[in-house]
């Protein structure tokens, strides 16, 4: 099973910086650590690295290949809405039918 958190991330490219949305994956019953995060951005094509931990900042690893320069992680939020499609408690059987 897994918990879905939706994080909000300040991107700054070379021009400009803004705020998305970043769905975080991690075990159930437990924050997101460093390597959820890093997952995170590998799902969107963002090979980055942690550079500062206090204010939670990411770099790219390399500046060439992309125009992100920084992300850094502004807050984040449980999704309690989210139900894990390969959770146990979905293949619910009705005993009284």
């Amino acid at each position: 099973m897994k918990d879905k958190f939706i994080s909000l991330v300040e991107y700054i490219n070379r021009v400009k910086s803004s705020n998305k949305e970043l769905m975080v994956y991690c075990e159930a019953g437990k924050n997101p650590c460093i390597g959820d995060f890093v997952d995170a951005f590998k799902e969107q094509d963002l090979d980055m690295e942690l550079k500062d931990f206090i204010s939670m900042t990411f770099t790219a690893k390399n500046l060439f290949s992309t125009d992100i320069i920084s992300a850094r992680i502004i807050k984040t939020s449980k999704d309690f809405t989210y139900r894990d499609t390969n959770s146990p408690s979905l293949n619910y059987v009705n005993r009284y039918s």
